[in-house]
């Protein structure tokens, strides 16, 4: 039997076209405050107002190919219920342009509107169970998250309660705050979120330097609230009191936030926390009692009783270059007591991770029990230089690598995320 699917796009381009000219159902969008929310919206096939004064657009369909796609609808369609009654579904809890985009998809498998209606679409194609397309979503504005588009995505995702989506723009915020946060966004309530967050990755006089720069909005919480509330004057150069000289009312003002101590965290994001961790260390000269200070003060290394302790020194401080192997039935474990770590991603530097060398890392903060947090048995063989997600609810001071088959290199597993100075 012959098959040609080589001009399915055809297809899809006909149906595109034909979206919203006809159909034996109807979705209507309404909106409470009397606004659609579009964005150069040209779907519906009527835009009025109700008699109850609300914002109505309506969208008419084929309710074969929303059954097609969706077993919501089609559990509308197929049983005696309003919606079948009337022919039509009235939508309330997103907008017109978000549900166009949506029914857009289900005619053409096209996405089109800015990222914040992405978003959107990711909500609505949850509550109407089009997983195909949630998950498609989700995986362009993977692609699409940088420090510029961060807010725009962390601004929808908590509007529509999309939590994992949420973490992760506000993760990509906190860690370049100077570029997510550039030009001032409009939510106050997220805007402190984000400032207050130990996680932020920005100093005092950066912070400064960032809000002074910001224009002022009428009516929404003045800049210097802001500087008085994340930024601790001490340490701050000459130069920046010099700048926020020019912008507070008077010097009785000025004097009062130059005297600013604020004891908040901050954190900076690494590729590789031990690393980096000795590089405040100062690095090493390669003198013995450098390095057991380092061991002893900065970082505290424990081990197995069967694995051989030769060259520990060496084994736990060079990292990158580690010669040395766990091998089945044996631990390493690393503790940070000045430091903790907010675990983002595994990276694999060294080599491959094969099918049949199973790892398992297990985490901790200084004083709760150790919890596993990866297995390479989940995710079959690991190619050299990829870096695998790796999230841990606490910040992670215990860091421990056991091999349950196999042989691994203790220097092929580098800790990603946000790294901070605990208090002593």
């Amino acid at each position: 039997m012959f098959k040609d699917t080589t001009k399915k796009e055809w297809v899809a381009d006909m149906l595109s076209a034909s979206f919203g000219q006809s159909g034996d159902f109807t979705v209507v969008v309404t909106s409470e405050d009397g606004t659609t929310g579009k964005e150069e919206s040209d779907g519906g096939d009527d835009e009025r107002k109700d008699d109850g004064g609300a914002q109505r657009t309506e969208f008419k369909v084929w309710s074969v190919i929303l059954s097609s796609w969706s077993d919501v609808f089609e559990k509308m369609m197929s049983h005696n219920l309003k919606e079948k009654a009337e022919q039509e579904v009235v939508i309330q809890d997103f907008s017109s342009h978000g549900v166009e985009a949506f029914l857009r998809f289900l005619y053409s498998g096209t996405l089109e509107g800015s990222l914040s209606t992405l978003v959107e679409v990711v909500a609505i194609a949850d509550k109407y169970q089009v997983s195909k397309l949630s998950r498609h979503c989700q995986d362009v504005l993977a692609d699409q998250l940088s420090a510029e588009t961060a807010w725009s995505i962390f601004e929808a995702a908590d509007c529509f309660q999309l939590e994992e989506l949420r973490e992760e723009s506000l993760h990509a915020i906190l860690k370049e705050p100077k570029v997510a946060l550039a030009k001032r966004p409009s939510s106050e309530t997220l805007l402190n979120e984000v400032l207050s967050s130990d996680l932020l990755c920005i100093s005092h006089e950066e912070l400064l330097n960032l809000l002074v720069k910001w224009e002022e909005v009428e009516g929404c919480e003045s800049r210097i609230n802001f500087i008085e509330k994340y930024v601790s004057m001490e340490n701050i150069s000459q130069e920046k009191l010099r700048v926020l000289k020019n912008v507070v009312v008077d010097d009785s003002q000025f004097q009062r936030l130059r005297s600013l101590k604020l004891a908040c965290a901050r954190s900076e994001y690494t590729n590789d926390a031990i690393q980096r961790i000795l590089q405040h260390f100062g690095g090493f000269n390669g003198g013995i009692d450098q390095t057991q200070s380092f061991l002893s003060n900065w970082v505290n290394v424990l081990y197995s009783r069967s694995f051989s302790p030769g060259h520990i020194v060496q084994t736990a401080y060079q990292c990158g270059v580690y010669s040395r192997k766990l091998t089945a039935g044996n631990w390493f474990e690393w503790r940070l007591p000045h430091f903790a770590v907010k675990l983002q991603a595994l990276r694999f530097p060294v080599s491959d991770v094969p099918n049949d060398e199973h790892v398992l890392l297990s985490c901790g903060s200084d004083s709760s029990e150790l919890k596993p947090v990866f297995s390479s048995r989940d995710h079959g063989h690991i190619s050299k230089g990829q870096a695998i997600k790796c999230r841990c609810d606490i910040l992670v001071q215990r860091f421990r690598v056991e091999v349950s088959q196999g042989s691994f290199h203790l220097g092929n597993m580098k800790f990603e995320g946000f790294l901070q100075e605990t208090a002593d």
